[in-house]
């Protein structure tokens, strides 16, 4: 259901995407309801994702496979939580420009991962989030100005941020493996960012891995859950950060 003079639609458990059926405005807010003929909290069941360009509002709980959303430049999510039934991330930023994420809760994954090989733009960006996971969210080869606040205490981990300026709640434990990472060096790194980085490498550069500390190693286990979306290892290295 939508109405499109207000650039406004009806995301509800009984009709989850009958909204998508008609041409909607990328500026569109999706409100989210248990109930079709009013705005209350229910649990409403998503049977694929969306790419999000306008805002998503609740308060209700979207449960399906994660992520559930992929993130433009400018797009919100407010008071909302994702019931993944399976998938590392509720929401995949592809590009976090002047987005927003207030009061947003994840279960059973961390909330948001923005980690790609060419670079997740975050200038702007803002996020207030909890997650029942140890790892509330992952962000790898992020640039810009943003700001992440923990409403749990959870990790945030982190690989190289280039010509960012990040800020950070207290309750958020950032793991920070990008400088731990440099170690490794730049042939590497550079090599790792590939979609295949992990077949990528050649034998002199693995060789060279194991002469390294066991703290740098698990570093590289973290680096590459947040690229490939492998979030135990992200977990393993934050316990040996708590």
């Amino acid at each position: 259901m939508c109405f499109h003079e207000l650039r406004e639609c009806l995301s509800c458990a009984d009709a989850p995407f009958a909204w998508q059926t008609a041409s909607v405005h990328p500026q569109t807010t999706v409100h989210v309801s248990g109930d079709c003929h009013r705005l209350q909290w229910g649990v409403v069941e998503w049977p694929q994702s969306i790419r999000l360009t306008g805002s998503l509002v609740g308060p209700a709980t979207i449960r399906g496979a994660c992520p559930l959303v992929q993130l433009a430049a400018g797009a919100s999510i407010r008071d909302i939580t994702f019931e993944c039934t399976s998938g590392a991330a509720a929401i995949d930023v592809v590009s976090g420009r002047g987005g927003a994420l207030v009061n947003v809760t994840a279960v059973h994954a961390a909330v948001f991962r923005a980690a790609h090989a060419d670079g997740v733009d975050l200038e702007g960006f803002s996020a207030s989030v909890s997650s029942n996971h140890r790892v509330i969210a992952a962000i790898g080869n992020g640039f810009g100005a943003f700001y992440v606040e923990c409403l749990t205490n959870g990790a945030v981990a982190v690989q190289r941020l280039r010509a960012s300026t990040a800020r950070y709640g207290e309750r958020c434990d950032v793991v920070d493996v990008g400088t731990l990472l440099g170690a490794f060096g730049a042939t590497y790194e550079t090599r790792f960012y590939h979609k295949n980085a992990d077949n990528d490498v050649d034998t002199s550069v693995v060789d060279t891995l194991f002469t390294y500390t066991w703290q740098l190693a698990l570093a590289l286990f973290v680096v590459f859950g947040i690229v490939h979306e492998d979030y135990s290892a992200v977990r393993t290295i934050t316990t040996q950060y708590s």
